[in-house]
């Protein structure tokens, strides 16, 4: 599967000297990232409200709450984000790069997953699923606490795209540590409840980003030139990728096809 990623040219000359960026998702601008549908908060709320013998404010409380333990997973995961696309868009341009001046690289997935990321960190990675949060709920989020990552809104499907996420997984369930939770538990107060019952699985990242060390000439097979760019900045990019690396220019750096001109219909029939 083919993906681009469009990036200005401070951090296209980053990955070209070995660093893939992860952001932490608490970084990025879209505010509903790693939120969830209101169907599934619904349910999260009633799992603790009943109606017959809990007042509204019990209620409130319970939102506050589960609103703040759902923000904290914002801190849980560092994303790398690609757009997939057998052909450039000229949407991603202008959604990426705010005065259109960078390169767009293209890989596959298959690239991506191959990097030796560190050790300390879990790997996975998803196409992105798109769907209505008004109206339609996410049937898997309980087995995995960080699938709501893996979905946005559906005003954003033209982005069509693949995540690589890093997450710091506690992998031992530490039996002792839940004991002692459960131990505190006070049942006439929501927070106590909820916080004492609701257990990650992963830490939070202290960092709102990661470089994950890479060959460029592994991942990256094209570098597509934005259209806005002078022949001084041009010249610049193609120095740098000769200094830097052993690739063929002429392969792997590309013009952008939103430079090309109409055709000229009376040469080619």
């Amino acid at each position: 599967m083919k993906i681009w990623r469009y990036m200005d040219i401070e951090k296209f000359y980053d990955l070209l000297d070995g660093n893939l960026y992860f952001a932490r998702a608490d970084t990025f601008k879209d505010k509903f990232e790693g939120t969830i549908p209101k169907a599934n908060f619904k349910a999260y709320v009633e799992w603790f409200y009943d109606p017959r013998y809990d007042s509204e404010d019990f209620k409130s409380k319970l939102v506050d709450i589960w609103t703040k333990l759902l923000l904290e997973k914002k801190k849980k995961v560092m994303i790398s984000c690609w757009h997939i696309s057998e052909h450039e868009d000229v949407g991603m341009w202008e959604r990426y790069l705010e005065n259109k001046k960078g390169v767009a690289v293209t890989s596959t997935v298959n690239q991506i997953s191959l990097i030796n990321y560190p050790s300390e960190y879990t790997f996975v990675e998803y196409p992105v699923k798109y769907i209505d949060f008004d109206k339609e709920e996410i049937n898997d989020e309980v087995h995995f606490e960080l699938i709501p990552f893996m979905y946005k809104r559906i005003q954003y499907i033209s982005e069509k795209e693949y995540r690589f996420m890093l997450f710091k997984d506690k992998k031992e369930f530490k039996f002792e540590e839940q004991n002692e939770k459960l131990r505190k538990i006070d049942f006439n107060k929501p927070e106590s409840v909820i916080e004492n019952m609701y257990f990650s699985n992963s830490y939070n990242f202290d960092v709102k980003g990661l470089k994950v060390k890479i060959n460029f000439e592994d991942i990256i097979n094209e570098v597509f030139l934005s259209p806005e760019l002078s022949e001084s900045e041009v010249k610049d990019i193609t120095e740098k990728i000769r200094e830097k690396t052993n690739l063929d220019i002429k392969l792997k750096l590309k013009e952008s096809e939103l430079i090309r001109k109409p055709y000229n219909y009376s040469n080619i029939v």
